[in-house]
Protein backbone atom coordinates (compact mmCIF):
# COMPACT_ATOMS: atom_id res chain seq x y z
CA UNK A 1 0.00 0.00 0.00
CA UNK A 2 2.73 2.39 1.03
CA UNK A 3 4.94 1.33 -1.71
CA UNK A 4 2.44 2.51 -4.34
CA UNK A 5 1.46 5.55 -3.12
CA UNK A 6 5.14 6.53 -2.47
CA UNK A 7 5.70 5.30 -5.98
CA UNK A 8 3.00 7.25 -7.83
CA UNK A 9 4.24 10.37 -5.51
CA UNK A 10 7.90 9.87 -7.07
CA UNK A 11 6.28 9.75 -10.34
CA UNK A 12 4.41 12.79 -10.21
CA UNK A 13 8.24 14.55 -9.30
CA UNK A 14 9.93 13.10 -12.18
CA UNK A 15 7.11 13.98 -14.52
CA UNK A 16 7.62 17.87 -12.95
CA UNK A 17 10.88 17.78 -13.68
CA UNK A 18 11.74 17.96 -9.42
CA UNK A 19 13.08 14.59 -9.18
CA UNK A 20 16.11 12.99 -12.22
CA UNK A 21 15.09 9.57 -13.18
CA UNK A 22 18.36 8.10 -11.36
CA UNK A 23 16.75 9.01 -8.31
CA UNK A 24 13.39 6.98 -8.43
CA UNK A 25 14.20 4.30 -6.34
CA UNK A 26 15.58 6.24 -3.66
CA UNK A 27 13.20 8.66 -3.14
CA UNK A 28 10.62 5.94 -3.11
CA UNK A 29 12.45 4.36 -0.16
CA UNK A 30 12.00 7.84 1.85
CA UNK A 31 8.67 8.51 0.94
CA UNK A 32 7.43 5.00 2.13
CA UNK A 33 9.86 5.20 5.17
CA UNK A 34 8.30 8.53 5.54
CA UNK A 35 4.46 7.37 4.96
CA UNK A 36 5.16 4.14 7.32
CA UNK A 37 6.10 6.15 10.59
CA UNK A 38 3.59 8.28 9.83
CA UNK A 39 0.91 5.55 10.14
CA UNK A 40 2.27 4.11 12.85
CA UNK A 41 2.34 7.42 14.69
CA UNK A 42 -1.03 7.86 14.54
CA UNK A 43 -1.89 3.93 15.05
CA UNK A 44 -0.10 4.46 17.99
CA UNK A 45 -0.90 7.47 19.64
CA UNK A 46 -4.73 6.30 18.70
CA UNK A 47 -4.17 3.02 20.97
CA UNK A 48 -1.97 5.05 23.21
CA UNK A 49 -5.14 7.04 23.92
CA UNK A 50 -7.48 4.39 24.30
CA UNK A 51 -5.29 3.24 26.32
CA UNK A 52 -4.34 6.29 28.73
CA UNK A 53 -0.61 6.13 28.16
CA UNK A 54 -0.56 8.55 25.47
CA UNK A 55 2.71 10.54 27.13
CA UNK A 56 4.42 7.14 27.34
CA UNK A 57 3.48 5.71 23.74
CA UNK A 58 4.76 9.21 22.44
CA UNK A 59 8.11 8.45 24.14
CA UNK A 60 8.01 4.83 23.29
CA UNK A 61 7.55 5.45 19.71
CA UNK A 62 10.30 8.15 19.64
CA UNK A 63 12.94 6.20 21.07
CA UNK A 64 11.55 3.04 18.76
CA UNK A 65 11.43 5.01 15.51
CA UNK A 66 15.02 6.32 15.13
CA UNK A 67 16.48 3.23 16.26
CA UNK A 68 14.35 0.82 13.92
CA UNK A 69 15.72 3.44 10.83
CA UNK A 70 19.16 3.55 11.86
CA UNK A 71 19.54 -0.01 13.19
CA UNK A 72 17.74 -1.59 10.48
CA UNK A 73 16.57 -5.07 11.30
CA UNK A 74 13.97 -7.72 10.08
CA UNK A 75 11.73 -7.40 7.07
CA UNK A 76 9.37 -9.21 5.86
CA UNK A 77 9.02 -10.76 2.13
CA UNK A 78 6.19 -8.56 1.09
CA UNK A 79 5.48 -5.07 2.29
CA UNK A 80 1.74 -6.62 3.28
CA UNK A 81 3.34 -9.08 5.65
CA UNK A 82 5.99 -6.82 6.70
CA UNK A 83 2.93 -3.95 7.56
CA UNK A 84 1.11 -6.57 9.48
CA UNK A 85 4.13 -7.92 11.29
CA UNK A 86 4.97 -4.05 12.81
CA UNK A 87 1.36 -3.80 13.69
CA UNK A 88 1.32 -6.98 15.81
CA UNK A 89 4.64 -6.07 17.42
CA UNK A 90 3.94 -2.47 17.82
CA UNK A 91 0.48 -3.13 19.14
CA UNK A 92 1.77 -5.97 21.25
CA UNK A 93 4.24 -3.47 23.04
CA UNK A 94 1.54 -1.15 23.88
CA UNK A 95 -0.88 -3.63 25.87
CA UNK A 96 2.50 -5.11 27.46
CA UNK A 97 3.48 -0.92 28.54
CA UNK A 98 0.01 -0.59 29.63
CA UNK A 99 -0.20 -4.04 32.03
CA UNK A 100 3.78 -3.09 33.40
CA UNK A 101 2.21 0.19 34.35
CA UNK A 102 -0.38 -1.43 36.97
CA UNK A 103 2.17 -4.57 37.84
CA UNK A 104 4.97 -4.25 40.83
CA UNK A 105 7.55 -5.75 38.24
CA UNK A 106 9.90 -3.69 37.15
CA UNK A 107 12.51 -5.86 37.60
CA UNK A 108 11.44 -7.16 34.30
CA UNK A 109 11.76 -4.20 32.06
CA UNK A 110 15.71 -4.58 32.58
CA UNK A 111 15.63 -7.49 30.98
CA UNK A 112 14.84 -5.81 27.50
CA UNK A 113 17.26 -3.06 27.91
CA UNK A 114 20.22 -5.24 29.18
CA UNK A 115 19.68 -7.97 27.16
CA UNK A 116 18.98 -5.71 23.94
CA UNK A 117 21.90 -3.44 23.54
CA UNK A 118 23.88 -6.42 23.10
CA UNK A 119 22.72 -7.45 19.59
CA UNK A 120 21.75 -3.85 18.72
CA UNK A 121 25.60 -3.03 19.11
CA UNK A 122 26.69 -6.30 17.54
CA UNK A 123 24.35 -6.59 14.51
CA UNK A 124 23.66 -2.86 13.35
CA UNK A 125 23.17 -1.62 11.17
CA UNK A 126 21.45 -4.14 8.61
CA UNK A 127 20.70 -2.89 4.99
CA UNK A 128 18.00 -5.15 2.56
CA UNK A 129 18.33 -6.47 -0.73
CA UNK A 130 16.23 -3.03 -1.88
CA UNK A 131 18.41 -0.53 -0.08
CA UNK A 132 21.77 -1.76 0.59
CA UNK A 133 24.44 0.41 2.21
CA UNK A 134 28.03 1.09 1.21
CA UNK A 135 30.71 1.65 3.53
CA UNK A 136 29.71 5.46 4.20
CA UNK A 137 26.79 5.24 4.76
CA UNK A 138 26.97 1.70 7.02
CA UNK A 139 29.37 3.62 8.88
CA UNK A 140 27.24 7.04 9.35
CA UNK A 141 24.15 4.86 10.22
CA UNK A 142 26.20 2.62 13.05
CA UNK A 143 27.28 6.29 14.05
CA UNK A 144 23.95 7.39 14.69
CA UNK A 145 22.57 4.05 15.93
CA UNK A 146 24.80 3.83 19.04
CA UNK A 147 24.49 7.64 20.14
CA UNK A 148 20.70 7.03 19.94
CA UNK A 149 21.41 3.48 21.86
CA UNK A 150 23.38 4.59 24.67
CA UNK A 151 21.18 7.79 25.07
CA UNK A 152 18.37 5.92 25.80
CA UNK A 153 20.00 3.67 28.29
CA UNK A 154 21.73 6.76 29.95
CA UNK A 155 18.35 8.39 30.22
CA UNK A 156 16.54 4.63 31.36
CA UNK A 157 19.23 4.15 34.01
CA UNK A 158 18.56 7.59 35.34
CA UNK A 159 15.24 6.87 35.28
CA UNK A 160 15.32 3.89 36.53
CA UNK A 161 17.48 4.60 39.70
CA UNK A 162 14.90 7.60 40.31
CA UNK A 163 12.13 5.38 40.00
CA UNK A 164 10.69 7.28 37.04
CA UNK A 165 8.38 4.82 35.60
CA UNK A 166 6.31 6.92 32.84
CA UNK A 167 10.11 6.94 31.29
CA UNK A 168 12.50 3.82 31.85
CA UNK A 169 8.92 1.55 31.10
CA UNK A 170 8.52 2.76 27.62
CA UNK A 171 12.51 3.35 26.98
CA UNK A 172 13.12 -0.08 28.03
CA UNK A 173 10.41 -1.69 25.49
CA UNK A 174 11.68 0.35 22.89
CA UNK A 175 15.19 -0.51 23.15
CA UNK A 176 14.26 -4.00 22.99
CA UNK A 177 11.43 -4.19 20.60
CA UNK A 178 14.65 -2.88 18.69
CA UNK A 179 16.85 -5.06 19.65
CA UNK A 180 14.31 -8.27 18.55
CA UNK A 181 13.94 -6.81 15.13
CA UNK A 182 17.35 -6.60 14.55
CA UNK A 183 18.31 -9.87 15.71
CA UNK A 184 15.85 -11.27 13.38
CA UNK A 185 17.02 -9.61 10.64
CA UNK A 186 21.20 -10.81 11.41
CA UNK A 187 19.76 -14.29 11.33
CA UNK A 188 17.77 -13.02 8.04
CA UNK A 189 21.18 -11.83 6.77
CA UNK A 190 22.59 -14.81 7.42
CA UNK A 191 19.90 -16.96 5.77
CA UNK A 192 20.32 -14.91 2.71
CA UNK A 193 23.84 -14.96 2.42
CA UNK A 194 23.90 -18.60 2.64
CA UNK A 195 21.53 -19.13 0.27
CA UNK A 196 23.37 -16.88 -1.96
CA UNK A 197 26.41 -18.85 -1.98
CA UNK A 198 24.69 -21.97 -2.12
CA UNK A 199 23.14 -20.38 -5.46
CA UNK A 200 26.70 -19.31 -6.56
CA UNK A 201 28.50 -22.42 -5.73
CA UNK A 202 25.88 -25.18 -6.44
CA UNK A 203 27.55 -28.93 -4.92
CA UNK A 204 28.36 -30.92 -8.00
CA UNK A 205 27.98 -34.43 -8.23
Amino acid sequence: MFGKVAEKLVCALIRRGQIDEGERELYVYGFFIVLSDLFFFLLAGIVGLLLRIPLQTLLFFAVFCPLRQYAGGYHAKTELRCQLFSCTALLGNLFVLKWMQGASLDWLILLPIVLGTVPIVLFSPLDTPQKPLDHSERKYFRKRTLILLFAADAVFAAAFLLRVRALFLPIGLAVGLAAVLVSLGAVQHAYRKRHASENQFPDTP
